[in-house]
């Protein structure tokens, strides 16, 4: 598989905004069920804007999949909502890895295990990454 980094410079990353992530919440709890409300707009915010985060003019998150690693990470472990926050981090994994060319193809149950491993910390941030890059695959 080609790495995202040869490609997809970091001005090319399609990233999410905090009012689309919102709305991503609002659908889910209105799909799903749930309070709609927001804990915490700044744990919100820190999860939305991390994967863009530099240093020293170098990305800390410097590929497709590292970005997309860490924001489904915060999204479910900060939790920014007071419910959905999984359905929450899910779907906007789905919806930042489509808008940049990629989608995740695997069943719904192991879909299922990924969200709750991530959950109950039983994956970290690396191994997100690396099950992402294992089931990710171009959009044709």
């Amino acid at each position: 598989m080609t790495s995202s980094k040869d490609w997809l410079s970091r001005e090319m990353v399609k990233y999410l905004t905090l009012e689309e992530v919102i709305a991503i919440h609002d659908h889910a709890i209105r799909e799903f069920g749930g309070s709609p409300e927001i804990a915490s707009v700044a744990r919100l915010e820190s999860a939305v804007t991390t994967p863009r985060q530099t240093m020293f003019s170098q990305d800390l998150y410097p590929d497709l999949f590292s970005k997309a690693a860490i924001l489904i990470y915060l999204l479910i472990k900060n939790h920014p909502f007071v419910d959905g926050n999984k359905r929450t981090g899910l779907f906007a994994l789905f919806e930042f890895l489509e808008r940049n060319g990629y989608t995740i193809v695997v069943p719904g149950d192991e879909l299922y295990q990924f969200t709750i491993d991530i959950a109950t910390s039983a994956l970290d941030k690396e191994q997100i990454e690396e099950w992402l890059r294992t089931h990710t695959v171009p959009i044709p």
